[in-house]
């Protein structure tokens, strides 16, 4: 309930864990307008079919921030999702399917890939993948673009010489890629991090660190930042918002 009473003001950004929320930006998205913000995100596609003609006159660049959140009050960071950033994340989804996937069967996969300590290999990792998105119909640049896109995502969740990622941070986390709407995918993951019971700053720390890495990785925010960077950023980010939230 505390993101009811008040924590999405502070957590806007939550509201892309639901994919229907990320507009279907293609090119042909000239009837979007920017005034009208977030009601008409998932109609963006609407437009008419000489939209790629639109988009040169208007100056339209798949570069330019789609969405912009002021994550950090402290250090002003920002997370930007552009065009580009979101035709890539509707590639994957069209290539994987993964977004006919519920929650409950990620975790399950996921967990079936950890070992004893709670983590996941990226060997491991990639063979959940290959249980979860049947590699037939898609041809070798296709497996190629999925390989990097999806090796990424979990190289910035990975830490340690032999890159490793913890199951209940990941599994939260990479929930983004597939069905379900945000409230279904918090209140599973809460209860993955153990919050059903009394909630306590650190663990709604560490609850949304895992879901700003995975918009992180899908975002601009990788650019220009190496992966400790960016790990470091959002852990001192997540502390602070969880601080706010409790305040």
């Amino acid at each position: 309930t505390w993101y009811n009473e008040g924590g999405y003001a502070v957590l806007p950004w939550l509201e892309l864990l639901d994919l229907s929320k990320w507009p279907e930006v293609d090119g042909s998205d000239d009837e979007g307008d920017d005034d009208e913000g977030d009601d008409n995100a998932a109609n963006a596609d609407d437009g008419d079919e000489d939209g790629d003609d639109d988009d040169d006159e208007d100056g339209y660049d798949d570069s330019d921030p789609l969405y912009q959140f002021l994550l950090s009050f402290k250090s002003q960071v920002m997370l930007e999702i552009t065009a580009l950033n979101v035709d890539t994340l509707a590639k994957v989804l069209v290539l994987s399917r993964l977004h006919n996937t519920d929650v409950q069967t990620l975790y399950t996969v996921l967990a079936e890939g950890s070992d004893e300590d709670g983590r996941i290999t990226k060997t491991a990792f990639n063979r959940c993948m290959r249980s979860l998105i049947p590699g037939d119909g898609l041809d070798k640049d296709e497996q190629n673009f999925l390989s990097i896109v999806l090796s990424s995502i979990f190289f910035v969740f990975a830490s340690g010489d032999d890159p490793y990622v913890d199951f209940v941070e990941f599994a939260a986390g990479f929930s983004l890629l597939v069905g379900g709407s945000k409230s279904d995918k918090l209140s599973q993951a809460l209860r993955l991090f153990n919050m059903h019971g009394k909630l306590h700053e650190r663990q709604l720390a560490a609850f949304l660190r895992a879901f700003l890495l995975a918009l992180a990785s899908v975002s601009t925010f990788v650019i220009r930042r190496t992966v400790d960077e960016v790990r470091e950023l959002l852990t001192a980010t997540s502390a602070e918002l969880a601080e706010v939230i409790f305040a």
